[in-house]
C-alpha cells in the first residue's frame, strides 16, 4: 500500500483546495496527484489510489462541475464496470453534477441508479437540497430540515459580507433549490449574488453563467448584473461580450458603476471610444 500512502496526501490537498473554493489551486494539486498514479493501476494500492479520484470529484462539484465531470470519468475507469458499489457512488456524483448544471432530468435518473443499489442512504451526509429535489416533496420556499429560501439568502449574505464567498455560494445555491419557482425577485437576487461571489472567487465562467441566469429572470435593468457579466467576460477574454455588457452597465449607471472597481474595465470602453 506504499503507493496509496504516498498519494493520499496529494489527493487530500486537492480536496481541501476545492472545499476552500480555490478551483485553480485544486486543479493544479489534483493533476499533480493524478500524474503520480500508475496507469494502468495494477496493484491493490495503485487501484485504491486511482479511486481517490472519486473523492476529488465529490469535492469539486460545488466549485467546478465541469472539472468534477473529468474526475468522475477517471473514477469510473478506476472502479471498473464490474463494481456495483463503485458505479453507484459514481452515479450519485454524476447526479450532483447534473443538478448543479441544471440538467434536472439527468440528475434524477442518476440518483435513481444510485438509490437502486445503496437505498436512500445515498443521500446521507449530503447537502439536503439533493434529497429535497429527489423526493420532490419539499414545499415551495422550504427545504429539507425546514430551511426556507429567505433564511438561506440572509445567511449567504452574512457569509459574503464576511468574505466567505465559497460558503456563501453553497448556501445561496441551496436557497435556489428550495425557492418558489414563481418568485422571480428572490431568484434574480440569488443568481446575481451567486455570480458576484463566484467573480470574487475567480470563477469567471461560473460567474458569467450565473449573471446570465439573473438576466434571463428579469435583471436587464440592473447595472450591477451587467457589470459583473462584463467583468467575467473580460477575464475570460471574450471581448465582444465584455464590451456589450460593460457598456450596458455604463449606460444605466454612468461612471459611478466603475467606482471601487479595477480601472481596466472602464479603460477598455474608453480605448474603443465608447465613453
Amino acid at each position: 500500500m506504499e503507493t496509496l500512502d504516498r498519494l493520499t496526501p496529494m489527493a487530500e490537498q486537492a480536496i481541501a483546495d476545492y472545499r476552500a473554493g480555490d478551483a485553480q489551486a485544486a486543479g493544479a494539486a489534483g493533476e499533480a496527484f493524478w500524474a503520480e498514479v500508475p496507469q494502468p493501476p495494477e496493484t491493490d494500492g495503485e487501484r485504491l489510489a486511482a479511486q481517490l479520484s472519486l473523492l476529488v470529484a465529490r469535492s469539486a462539484v460545488p466549485v467546478d462541475p465541469a472539472a468534477a465531470g473529468g474526475w468522475l470519468a477517471r473514477a469510473r475507469e478506476a472502479y471498473g464496470a464490474d463494481s456495483a458499489g463503485g458505479t453507484a457512488m459514481c452515479d450519485f456524483v454524476a447526479g450532483r453534477i447534473a443538478f448543479e448544471e441544471g440538467r434536472l432530468d439527468e440528475a434524477r435518473a442518476f440518483f435513481d441508479k444510485a438509490v437502486a443499489v445503496t437505498g436512500p442512504g445515498a443521500f446521507d451526509e449530503e447537502d439536503p437540497k439533493y434529497l429535497a429535489f429527489y423526493e420532490g416533496s419539499a414545499p415551495a420556499g422550504a427545504g429539507a430540515g425546514g430551511e426556507d429560501a429567505t433564511t438561506l439568502a440572509e445567511r449567504g449574505e452574512e457569509l459574503s459580507d464576511a468574505g466567505e464567498f465559497a460558503q456563501a455560494v453553497d448556501v445561496w445555491q441551496r436557497a435556489v433549490a428550495v425557492a418558489d419557482p414563481g418568485d422571480a425577485d428572490t431568484l434574480f437576487w440569488l443568481h446575481a449574488s451567486i455570480g458576484d461571489a463566484q467573480f470574487h472567487l475567480g470563477q469567471f465562467s461560473e460567474a458569467y453563467a450565473s449573471e446570465q441566469e439573473a438576466l434571463k429572470i428579469g435583471g436587464t435593468g440592473n447595472p450591477f448584473v451587467w457589470l459583473r457579466l462584463g467583468q467575467a467576460a473580460f477575464e475570460l477574454g471574450e471581448d465582444k461580450q465584455a464590451t456589450d455588457a460593460l457598456l450596458s452597465a455604463y449606460m444605466l449607471e454612468g461612471d459611478e458603476i466603475f467606482e471601487d472597481e479595477d480601472p481596466k474595465y472602464r479603460d477598455s470602453l474608453a480605448a474603443k471610444g465608447l465613453i
